[in-house]
Order: C-alpha cells, then sequence, then structure tokens
C-alpha cells in the first residue's frame, strides 16, 4: 500500500467529507471514492460510513487510522534521520516561483518545511513565468513552480519533468466602496468595465484567454486599462483609478476578509489556474526530492495552499 494511499484515508477522516478531501488532495471526488474502495477491497471490511454529515470511520476504520497515523509519523522520522547523514553541500535548495506562489503560497511551505527539516537550506527566489522556466533550464534553480500552463517547449527537453501540484481560483474584485462595487457582473457587462489585468509573466492571461474562448470573446474584446506584473501594483492602480482587477484569490484574500475589496465574478467565468512544478527530477539533490514529496502531502500543505472559498 502506497504512503498516498495513507495520506488520502487521514484527510478523508479529518476533513469528514469526500469533496473537502478532494479539494485538498487536488483530485476528483470519484478518484478519493476508488481508493478508498480499493482500501476496504484490501482489508475485506467496510472503513467508512456514510451519513448526512459526512463520513465516518468504521471500528476497522479507526483502527487503520490510528496506524495509518503512526506510519506516516515514523515515515518522518526517517526522514529526518537521513537528513542528519546528507552532505552540508546537498543540504541548499534554490527554488523559483510566480508571484502567487512566490509571495503568498511557498512562505508557509518553507517555514512549515524548515520547522520539519532545520538542517535544510531552502532559497525562494520570485519572478515571472518566463524567467522562472528559463532558469530551471540553465540549472541556476532546483526547481520552478509556475501558475498557468507549462510553456510549449518545456514538453520537448530532455530529462524535465512537470506535474500540477495544486491551484488557485481566479477572481475579479474592486473596492468595496468604489462605483462597481454593486454592480451584478456578467460577461455581457464585462465588456464595458475598465479592467486591470495581470501580465503575460504572471501566467494568468493564458488561463483568461482560454476561458473566454469558451464564449466566444477575447481579451481584446474588453476595455483593458492597463496590465501589470506585480500584485501590489495592480493592487494600488485599481484602488487609485477605480475599475475591476483580476486577481487570484491568494493575492486579494486578505482585502477581500478585511471588507476592503468584493468580488463580482461573473458566475460564468469560474476559472482555476493551475500550479505546474518544473524541475530535472532524477538530478535533484535529497532535500529537494524531500521538499516535493513535502508539498505534494496533502495533510502538509493544506494550511498553506488553500485559498479562500
Amino acid at each position: 500500500m502506497h504512503k498516498f494511499s495513507l495520506e488520502l484515508f487521514t484527510v478523508t477522516i479529518e476533513t469528514r467529507r469526500l469533496t473537502t478531501a478532494a479539494k485538498v488532495l487536488n483530485i476528483t471526488q470519484s478518484a478519493v471514492s476508488q481508493q478508498i474502495k480499493q482500501m476496504e477491497s484490501f482489508f475485506g471490511v467496510p472503513l467508512l460510513e456514510r451519513g448526512t454529515n459526512g463520513v465516518t470511520p468504521t471500528p476497522s476504520g479507526e483502527i487503520f487510522y490510528r496506524h495509518a497515523k503512526l506510519i506516516l509519523a515514523q515515515f518522518e522520522c526517517m526522514e529526518r534521520e537521513i537528513d542528519d547523514l546528507t552532505k552540508e553541500d546537498d543540504r541548499e535548495v534554490t527554488i523559483g516561483a510566480t508571484p502567487t506562489v512566490g509571495n503568498f503560497a511557498l512562505p508557509c511551505s518553507l517555514w512549515t518545511f524548515n520547522d520539519k527539516f532545520p538542517k535544510a537550506r531552502l532559497n525562494l527566489e520570485v519572478g515571472g513565468v518566463e524567467e522562472m522556466v528559463e532558469r530551471v533550464l540553465k540549472r541556476t534553480l532546483h526547481l520552478a513552480i509556475i501558475e498557468g500552463p507549462v510553456p510549449d517547449h518545456i514538453g520537448h527537453t530532455p530529462g524535465i519533468k512537470y506535474r500540477c501540484i495544486s491551484g488557485d481560483h481566479l477572481a475579479f474584485v474592486t473596492p468595496a466602496k468604489g462605483r462597481w462595487a454593486k454592480e451584478r457582473l456578467t460577461l455581457e457587462r464585462l465588456r464595458e468595465v475598465p479592467l486591470i489585468l495581470p501580465g503575460r509573466s504572471t501566467g494568468i492571461p493564458p488561463v483568461l484567454e482560454k476561458a473566454l474562448a469558451h464564449h466566444g470573446l477575447e481579451i481584446r474584446d474588453l476595455q483593458v486599462k492597463s496590465t501589470l506584473g506585480g500584485w501590489e501594483g495592480l493592487k494600488t492602480a485599481m484602488e487609485i483609478n477605480g475599475g475591476v482587477m483580476l486577481g487570484t484569490r491568494m493575492s486579494v484574500q486578505k482585502e477581500l476578509q478585511r471588507g476592503a475589496y468584493r468580488e463580482i465574478t461573473p458566475a460564468e467565468l469560474r476559472i482555476t489556474v493551475p500550479f505546474h512544478l518544473i524541475c530535472f527530477e532524477e538530478q535533484l539533490p535529497p532535500v529537494a526530492r524531500r521538499f516535493i514529496r513535502f508539498i505534494a502531502a496533502p495533510e502538509e500543505m493544506a494550511p498553506c495552499w488553500a485559498s479562500a472559498e
């Protein structure tokens, strides 16, 4: 039985809902259900009871959950002991990230990882998609996590690996006391409001273009007043000049929670932007491999990577 199966079961028990577990794990609900069925088939007993208030473990499920937590904790202890034997030069990892990942998701991840593996030295550098990808190819970064689609030429590069590890929702927001705050934004109305969009270096425009194309629209059909590469610049431009900004939920989460911004995303444009990890995996030092496993572990990363709902 794979480590991920143990992680999946513990997350399902702790969240009490298959839908929530699927979001944390970044897989479909049907995939969670299938994994649970395979575990129940393996042991020959039901592990979960399903009810209106979610799922709860059966007596067998309680035993499985308890031992799964012990095994996962023991695995972590094993990694720490191996870390003690790692050469000093192999403990440093340089990570690249695009703005949402680098400024809002990864800082929490790095802190948590260093807390568990204090001898690791993680360096984070933030930049645009093209810059981060190019630096991975030149091997001046061990790995990069980028927003949006993976550039086409990456798939043709020998030895490079990439995969989606998480994502975030896109949101159209405006100042809570601004002109557009009471607007019920529709696709048709979206053509008329002044927009401030993230630049191509953020990885967001290709995702928006694809979503608009489903409705027969292009970015040039919108009233785009400016495009900027940094989230703080986007926010400042919107706050000073008014209008509507497109951002990731992570980038505007604090302002939404404080009531400074209001989300007015059209119902037809519920868009998720993927986060992709890119690296030459076979050539990574042990600590970098461990960090990749760490950010893929759902129970570790849920508090850091979950965007505002």
